[in-house]
């Protein structure tokens, strides 16, 4: 049975020069080189791509977005809205994510309250909209640093994106149960006397940031091995996921530390916060554009009769 889809081609811009790779020899320091000539030649490809302004595109498209967002969690979760906690909850999920958009999340739950009977139909046309939207410009990512010309139909598509954002939301509602799971097991008598070890609560701590990246890694990868029109491997994508998702964690706690020093409110006045969550979703992006860059690279260090 043959595959409908492409085989990867040839980079045209960032690798053209670049002399095509032996064949790998097996075993943990071939797998190691081939994976550091990626990262090589992915910073390269990232910039003859135009990944920066892939990013700024995603980082509007993540803006917009999250006012039908908030209120899809609402209505998955069946919270009430007048109910603080039910908000409280929401507030520190969504911020679990995008951090710094606390005071955002805040006024725009305090929106639906207000108008909730006339919002359900706009909210999910909006969320409709922005989905698609945002989708389209991950996949023109995701496609141009695979090298792919030939694209699927426009129905195709916005079917795959509906997908894939419904993959994605079940992750984001699979991790925040298990962040949930984590918070009630450390309240625990035994997770009280390991924090009284030395190093124990660093331990835990250790482990629930790992739950965290765990279910970043699986949103990546997904994007990473479905979204391009051309066949991809598990093997490409995997490794570069895990490690977009580890930076992206480490990058949420560097930012939130930066707001910390940074007031943007003194330079943007009311707008502060929208102005940092922009960042952050540029920032985001940048990390989600190269990650795809690295596999469709490791995918040329793997198969060099590609270029």
């Amino acid at each position: 049975m043959t595959s409908h889809l492409e085989p990867v081609p040839p980079r045209r811009q960032a690798a053209a020069n670049t002399k095509p790779s032996p064949e790998p020899e097996r075993g943990i320091r071939a797998w190691l080189g081939g994976w550091g000539l990626a990262l090589r030649r992915s910073l390269p490809a990232f910039i003859a791509d135009h990944g920066l302004t892939l990013a700024a595109a995603l980082s509007y498209y993540l803006v917009i977005s999250l006012f039908p967002l908030i209120l899809l969690l609402l209505a998955i979760s069946g919270l009430v809205l007048q109910d603080g906690s039910a908000q409280g909850l929401i507030i520190r999920r969504v911020t679990e994510y995008l951090p710094g958009s606390e005071i955002v999340v805040a006024q725009t739950i305090n929106t639906v309250i207000l108008a909730r009977g006339s919002l359900g139909w706009l909210a999910a046309l909006g969320l409709l909209w922005t989905v698609l939207g945002m989708f389209s410009v991950v996949e023109e990512a995701i496609n141009t640093a695979w090298g792919v010309t030939a694209r699927r139909t426009f129905v195709r598509t916005q079917l795959i994106g509906l997908t894939m954002f419904g993959a994605l939301a079940a992750l984001l509602l699979l991790s925040l149960a298990a962040s949930s799971a984590v918070r009630l097991v450390a309240a625990s008598p035994l997770v009280a006397r390991l924090a009284s070890i030395p190093g124990g609560a660093w331990l835990w701590n250790a482990t629930g940031a790992s739950v965290s990246i765990l279910g970043a890694a699986a949103g990546f990868v997904l994007l990473y091995r479905f979204l391009p029109s051309t066949a991809v491997r598990w093997a490409d994508v995997g490794p570069a996921g895990l490690l977009v998702a580890a930076l992206w964690e480490a990058g949420k706690w560097g930012f939130l530390w930066y707001l910390s020093v940074a007031d943007y409110s003194n330079v943007y006045g009311q707008v502060g916060t929208v102005v940092a969550l922009l960042v952050w979703g540029y920032l985001s992006g940048i990390l989600l554009v190269w990650g795809a860059e690295l596999g469709s690279e490791r995918a040329r260090t793997r198969r060099p009769d590609t270029r």
